[in-house]
């Protein structure tokens, strides 16, 4: 019974669909797939103190006193002649968060010579994430392997679901010789949700197969990588207002 229990065990490490955790990173790298690591929340801040000043790496630790998150610097830097120096802050935590530029920022460890510190205006910060799940993990790489692919719907949906803002997306094909559901023959109709037209035209073009109309409701001219100008539809959804009635016991 322990031998049948172990076989159907590294059975379903084999399978991507019941594979967990170095075992479906094994078999998302014959795909050249990675996992996504943690990473931290990183801060722009402007550091004030005596010129010339060099500290250390993982000296200097501030807080957010919004959330009471610790940042640290993770490279060692030098101040300026002009007694200031723009620094990156790594949270000491990993996972999504959030640093906004409005908190108050105060220094946690004192370094001698460094005076003051402030979360520097016009600043980028990085949020950081907790490390991918299997279950993420998972349908990222469907959606990378559909995205390789070519002339098929999930490809087209996976490109257009690449571009920024968009929230969803659906493809349907009329393969027959007649229109169907309004739909001409021989075409295929991408509704989506969000993103800018032009671009999600640009998606769609990639991935389109040759001599096959993209039909839809709002047309955009766009190029090819030769110069060469395509209409390529796309069809908008319309918003349906919906009452649900949730009873609890």
């Amino acid at each position: 019974l322990e031998i049948q229990e172990l076989a159907l065990y590294l059975a379903n490490q084999m399978n991507v669909e019941t594979a967990e955790g170095v075992f479906l990173d094994y078999i998302a790298f014959r795909n050249f797939v990675t996992r996504l690591r943690p990473d931290y929340t990183v801060i722009p801040i402007t550091v004030t103190g005596t010129a010339n000043l060099t500290v250390e790496a993982f000296k200097l630790t501030i807080k957010d006193e919004s959330t009471d998150q610790l940042f640290v610097n993770r490279e060692s830097f030098t101040i300026g002649t002009g007694g200031t120096i723009d620094v990156n802050f790594s949270c000491t935590n990993y996972g999504d968060v959030s640093a906004l530029s409005g908190s108050t920022y105060v220094i946690s460890t004192p370094v001698l010579g460094v005076t003051s510190i402030a979360y520097k205006v016009g600043g980028t910060t990085t949020v950081g994430r907790f490390a991918e799940t299997d279950a993420e993990f998972r349908a990222r790489r469907d959606l990378l392997l559909d995205l390789l692919a070519t002339s098929t719907n999930s490809s087209i949906r996976s490109a257009v679901l690449e571009v920024s803002g968009v929230t969803s997306c659906k493809v349907i094909e009329n393969d027959t010789n007649a229109t169907v559901d309004g739909i001409p023959s021989k075409s295929f109709e991408t509704i989506v949700l969000g993103g800018d037209n032009t671009e999600v035209a640009q998606a769609i073009l990639t991935k389109k197969p040759v001599g096959i109309q993209a039909y839809g409701s709002t047309v955009e001219i766009v190029e090819d990588e030769d110069g060469d100008s395509f209409n390529i539809g796309l069809t908008r959804p319309s918003k349906i207002p919906i009452e649900m009635v949730i009873e609890v016991e």
